[in-house]
C-alpha cells in the first residue's frame, strides 16, 4: 500500500525532479484530453520525450500505441492521418490531376501546427500529386516537411518528360518561385469526372512551381 500510495503522492515520497516534471506533463496532457483539446494534449505527450526513464513517460507511452500515436511524434502522427485522408478524398472526387498541369495549392485543411495543407499537382511519370505538410518549422520545402505522394502518372493524363526543358540560352531551364493560389475546400479543385479528358495545355517552364527531382528525392 504505501508503494502505491507513493507513486502518487510524488515528491513527498523522495520523486526525483524529473519524474515530477513529466507527471505535471502528464497531468496537463489528460485534462486538455478530457476537454476535447487533442492538437493541444497531443503536444503535451510529446513534452514527455525529454524523461524516457520516468514512469509518467512509460504510462503515456502504453496509453498512446492504443491509439496510433509515439510520444516525441504525436503531432507528426495526427497530421500523417491528416494527410493520408486528404490524398483519399482527391482520389474519392476524381481530383487525382489539375487542368493548369504543375501547380501547387493551398487547401482549407491545417496541420497539427496551424499550417495549410498543400497538393501540389504534376504532369510526371513518377507521382499525379503529392499532399504536403510545412511541418513544425511551418516553411515549405525545408527537411520536416511531411509528404505523401499518389504514385504513378494520372490515368489517362499526358505526362511530360523528367528532363528539364532548355531555355533559349541552351541552359536548363529554372523554374519560377512558386505562385500558390489559395482554394476554400476540395470543392474548389476541378474534377475529372467519368471522361477524365487530358489537360488543357502543356504545363511551360514559368509555371512549374518546383522541381521534380528535388521533390522526389526530399527525405
Amino acid at each position: 500500500m504505501a508503494v502505491v500510495v507513493c507513486l502518487f503522492i510524488g515528491a513527498a515520497c523522495g520523486e526525483s525532479s524529473e519524474e515530477k516534471a513529466a507527471r505535471e506533463i502528464y497531468t496537463r496532457a489528460l485534462d486538455l484530453g478530457q476537454k476535447g483539446q487533442v492538437l493541444a494534449a497531443l503536444g503535451e505527450w510529446d513534452k514527455l520525450a525529454e524523461y524516457p526513464k520516468t514512469e509518467a513517460y512509460r504510462q503515456a507511452g502504453e496509453a498512446l500505441k492504443k491509439e496510433g500515436y509515439t510520444i516525441g511524434s504525436a503531432l507528426k502522427s495526427w497530421t500523417l492521418k491528416e494527410i493520408f485522408a486528404t490524398k483519399n478524398d482527391l482520389i474519392g472526387q476524381g481530383r487525382d490531376w489539375h487542368p493548369d498541369g504543375d501547380i501547387t495549392i493551398s487547401l482549407r485543411k491545417q496541420d497539427a501546427w496551424g499550417s495549410p495543407l498543400w497538393v501540389t499537382y504534376s504532369t510526371g511519370e513518377k507521382f499525379s500529386f503529392a499532399v504536403t505538410s510545412p511541418g513544425p518549422d511551418k516553411t515549405l520545402k525545408t527537411e520536416d516537411d511531411l509528404i505523401v505522394y499518389n504514385q504513378g502518372p494520372a490515368k489517362g493524363r499526358r505526362f511530360r518528360a523528367e528532363t528539364s526543358p532548355e531555355s533559349g540560352s541552351g541552359g536548363p531551364a529554372q523554374p519560377s518561385p512558386p505562385k500558390p493560389e489559395r482554394v476554400q475546400s476540395l470543392d474548389s479543385i476541378p474534377s475529372s469526372g467519368t471522361t477524365q479528358p487530358a489537360p488543357s495545355k502543356a504545363a511551360r517552364p514559368s509555371e512549374r512551381v518546383m522541381e521534380l527531382d528535388k521533390l522526389l528525392n526530399k527525405k
